[in-house]
C-alpha cells in the first residue's frame, strides 16, 4: 500500500457516518486491483451501492462497472484510461437520488 500524507485511512465506517460526505461527492470511487474472481464485486460492491444511493456516477475497473448503472470503466494499471473514466464520470453529474 502507498502512503500519502494527505490520504487519511480510517478503516470501516458506519454507513450513517459516510452519508455526509457521499452526498456532496461529485463522484465515487471504487478502486479495486484485477484479481481472479472478483467479478462478483459487480453485483455485490458496497461502495457502488453507497454511491448509487446518493445519485452518484461510480469509476471502477471494468469487471466491476460493467454489472452497474452510471459507472465508468478504466483497466486496472492504465493511468491513461483512468483519468479519462474520471473525467467520464464528473462530465455525468449527479441523478436524482436512487433510494
Amino acid at each position: 500500500i502507498h502512503r500519502r500524507r494527505n490520504l487519511v485511512d480510517h478503516g470501516e465506517v458506519p454507513f450513517e457516518r459516510l452519508v455526509p460526505y457521499i452526498q456532496h461527492a461529485d463522484a465515487g470511487l471504487a478502486l479495486y486491483r484485477a484479481v481472479p474472481g472478483l467479478d462478483y464485486l459487480a453485483q455485490s460492491s458496497l461502495k457502488a451501492v453507497q454511491y448509487a444511493y446518493a445519485g452518484v456516477p461510480v469509476v471502477a475497473p471494468h469487471f466491476v462497472a460493467n454489472g452497474l448503472s452510471r459507472a465508468v470503466g478504466y483497466t486496472p494499471g492504465n493511468p491513461v484510461e483512468a483519468a479519462t473514466a474520471l473525467a467520464r464520470a464528473l462530465a455525468m453529474g449527479r441523478s436524482p437520488d436512487e433510494r
